[in-house]
């Protein structure tokens, strides 16, 4: 084999891997969706925003009691344990098809709403109790 057989198999190795390697990029899998739409909903929980409202909510709770710190928390953690059974069917297909693995990536490390929205390209939606994340 000639030198410039041997480089022309060795570009095309190249192109052919950097080709795969660009459209696996494009496309999140289903499961790679889902779980960053748990973590999006699992920082919202734990942003500022949303314990402010929860306290505003529950302001009067049973018997006209606010309920405490501890009792916002737990609520909280129960909200965060139900999240993947909260991800539908159609919320993960909207991922895959609207969002590129680098966005998945970027979800997965946002610790804020802010990263969120800014750098993540997650937007702020209304949702049926308020403002919320989405598409």
């Amino acid at each position: 084999m000639g030198i410039q057989t041997r480089l022309a198999a060795i570009v095309l190795v190249l192109v052919s891997a950097i080709a795969l390697g660009c459209a696996n990029q494009a496309q999140p899998s289903p499961d790679e969706c889902k779980a960053a739409i748990v973590h999006m909903m699992e920082v919202q929980l734990d942003s500022p925003d949303y314990k402010k409202m929860m306290e505003q909510a529950t302001a009067a709770g049973p018997g006209g009691q606010r309920l405490s710190a501890e009792q916002l928390q737990e609520g909280a953690q129960w909200l965060k344990s139900q999240t993947p059974s909260l991800v539908t069917p159609q919320f993960v297909s909207q991922c895959v098809e609207r969002m590129k693995r680098s966005d998945v990536q970027c979800t997965m490390s946002a610790t804020t709403t802010n990263e969120l929205v800014e750098k993540c390209h997650w937007k702020v939606v209304a949702g049926p109790k308020g403002a919320a994340l989405g598409f």
